[in-house]
């Protein structure tokens, strides 16, 4: 992952999603089965998850592309604390805190 906003997602060992800084230090204990950079002082996280191969790659030797597909999406702030969460798609997510990928 790339350094965004002065962080970058790590992956903890129960594989949940939270963030560190530029020193390496936790600043938000991976606790969200999924979770976007931030942008703007928000990411986008997720409940209920799983993974989507995309077309028939399952069966081409597994090859490892994905989507994530969430039953729930929502935001977090800087310090981690969720300011909605519900059965909203990602796209409205993305769209109501105008959450923009990098370049």
């Amino acid at each position: 992952d790339d350094l965004r906003e002065n962080s970058i997602r790590i992956v903890g060992p129960n594989n949940l999603i939270g963030f560190a800084n530029t020193q390496g230090e936790v600043i938000i204990t991976p606790q969200f089965e999924m979770a976007s950079s931030f942008y703007q002082g928000k990411a986008i996280i997720g409940k209920g998850c799983k993974k989507v191969p995309w077309d028939n790659h399952v069966q081409e030797g597994g090859c490892n592309h994905f989507s994530i597909i969430c039953n729930e999406n929502g935001y977090i702030d800087r310090q981690g604390n969720i300011q909605k969460i519900g059965r909203y798609s990602y796209e409205e997510i993305m769209n109501e805190i105008k959450w923009k990928p990098e370049d």
